[in-house]
């Protein structure tokens, strides 16, 4: 799919949302380097603009999720392709996370994304059991440990991506081996 310059605002905005989730549209329109029409063109209000870009996180991760299920490809295979395109979309996935943990905490779950939290924690956890079936992850640790640590190492990918602090090609190869290997030296 050719992105498009809608894609690349969104993109940023997600990123900026991130980092700040209360920045204003004018804030936004400024980080991102376009007018504030230009985002109202996008979306008319702040809150449309939350929702366009829950449903483009939502598509992106649904996108990385369906490649999962090819079961010829190995496990450790298809782990390293979806820390690709998690990364690729390192923003979307970051904003999708804040947004959608952040309401699975509070009070004001909505439906749409208690059901897409709950897809991607099944997804992954029934994908970490076939990591664990085939040998390629260890069997004592509970799947759901995995999905939560596999999380917490895109977080910390997607927040050296902000700062520039890492090489982001070194960034799929650094995830999956921490994972895989952890820190140890062993």
């Amino acid at each position: 799919m050719t992105e498009t310059k809608e894609m690349r605002v969104l993109r940023a905005i997600a990123a900026a949302l991130t980092m700040d989730p209360a920045l204003s549209y004018q804030k936004l329109a400024d980080i991102v380097g376009v007018s504030r029409r230009t985002l109202y063109r996008i979306a008319p209000s702040r809150e449309a603009l939350l929702e366009k870009l829950r449903e483009f996180a939502i598509e992106a991760n649904s996108a990385a999720l369906a490649k999962l299920t090819n079961p010829n490809q190995p496990f450790i295979s298809l782990l390293r392709g979806l820390t690709v395109d998690f990364l690729a979309d390192a923003q979307l996935y970051s904003f999708w996370a804040a947004d959608t943990w952040g309401k699975a905490a509070g009070p004001q779950l909505q439906s749409s994304s208690d059901v897409e939290l709950h897809h991607y924690r099944m997804t992954m956890k029934a994908f970490f059991e076939r990591g664990q079936r085939d040998g390629s992850l260890r069997g004592d640790l509970s799947a759901t440990w995995l999905v939560h640590a596999y999380d917490g190492l895109l977080s910390a990918a997607a927040g050296t991506l902000n700062t520039g602090t890492l090489a982001p090609a070194d960034l799929p190869d650094l995830i999956v081996n921490t994972l895989l290997h952890g820190a140890s030296s062993s």
